[in-house]
């Protein structure tokens, strides 16, 4: 049944990678909310002991899925718009049970300096999305800023766990993270739109998919 579940998720994402590449923009919408369900249900039949959280971890996806679906919902406005504001919020729940997940799988971390640079780049990768995003962020500064923390803290704490579990799609699915948000920000914030949806959707399902691999 797990593979079963594998396939319909790969030709859900398949289809919506093309109607995000062929700009068929109701096809999107409508296979978006279907990615993370299917996920999750693939998660769930083929890991042994499937952890709660990591399950909450995707459907918070999938919340955040559907919020940003809506028209409207990833445009640049003075006052954020409140669909954006929900998705950035569950996707930083999300991202919040991914940490507790990751730090309680460790029996053993890396060594402390393997944790220290990495710490140190992902606090100049901060500092230089940061600066670059600030002038375009008005009312987003606080939330953003916030999401963006979290989301780096993730990475780091999947790049660290992978290390000591011998798991490194958990690593690279933290960068692929960070590159599919960082897409979306410049997207929303600079108005940067040419193939956004198809850059973001497929770094997003490529991370998403990395994190639940890196957990069975």
């Amino acid at each position: 049944m797990y593979l079963l579940m594998l396939v319909l998720f790969l030709l859900c994402a398949l289809v919506h990678l093309w109607a995000s590449a062929a700009r068929r923009v109701t096809l999107r919408r409508i296979t978006k909310p279907l990615l993370m369900p299917l996920l999750l249900a693939f998660y769930i039949l083929s890991a042994a002991r499937p952890e709660p959280l990591a399950a909450a971890a995707l459907l918070c996806g999938f919340v955040g899925d559907v919020a940003l679906v809506v028209p409207g919902a990833e445009e640049k406005r003075e006052k954020p718009h409140p669909l954006l504001m929900a998705g950035l919020g569950a996707f930083a729940l999300g991202h919040l049970c991914y940490i507790a997940v990751f730090i309680r799988g460790v029996t053993r971390w890396p060594s402390v300096w393997t944790m220290v640079l990495a710490a140190a780049a992902l606090c100049l990768l901060f500092i230089k999305i940061f600066l670059e995003l600030r002038p375009h962020m008005g009312a987003l500064m606080p939330t953003g800023t916030a999401y963006l923390v979290v989301l780096l803290t993730m990475a780091f704490f999947a790049g660290m766990s992978g290390v000591a579990g011998g798991a490194p799609l958990r690593g690279m699915g933290g960068l692929f993270f960070i590159l599919s948000d960082y897409i979306l920000a410049r997207s929303i914030l600079l108005g940067e739109r040419r193939c956004t949806h198809l850059a973001v959707m497929s770094t997003y399902l490529t991370a998403q998919t990395l994190l639940v691999l890196s957990l069975l």
